[in-house]
């Protein structure tokens, strides 16, 4: 009798570190990827500043897609080389974290479908 209650004991404990170590990864997922919407937030609007700077309709709030298009002209009407390439390296940085934004979402949905199953409205993990 008290080693099945023990080995239960055991079980137990181990099915809630399996279970934490689960959504403790959710958890650094979503971390990365609001890490990285705000490394993507802080190119856009140096973007945008630059764009005002340089005499471009750059509003805050809307009219994001425009400011690319726009800030690609910038890149292409400089004559500067070594101001062309830093804003290359922004336009490249900022290109990089939409991606990397994109892909810890992609991430996310992926780990949760695969140790996430849902019975009756309820969240339960598998234990592999």
């Amino acid at each position: 009798m008290a080693v099945s209650n023990l080995m239960f004991a055991q079980l137990t404990t181990n099915n809630f570190c399996v279970k934490n170590f689960y959504t403790n990864m959710v958890f650094i997922i979503g971390f990365i990827g609001v890490f990285f919407a705000l490394i993507g937030n802080m190119y856009w609007y140096r973007i945008k500043g630059l764009l005002k700077k340089n005499g471009y309709n750059a509003y805050n709030f809307h009219g994001h897609s425009s400011d690319l298009g726009n800030f690609q002209q910038l890149i292409n009407s400089t004559n500067d080389v070594s101001l062309k390439n830093y804003y290359k390296k922004i336009l490249f940085r900022l290109r990089v974290s939409i991606a990397l934004i994109v892909l810890s979402a992609i991430v996310s949905v992926l780990y949760m479908s695969l140790f996430y199953a849902k019975w009756d409205g309820v969240s339960t993990i598998f234990y592999w």
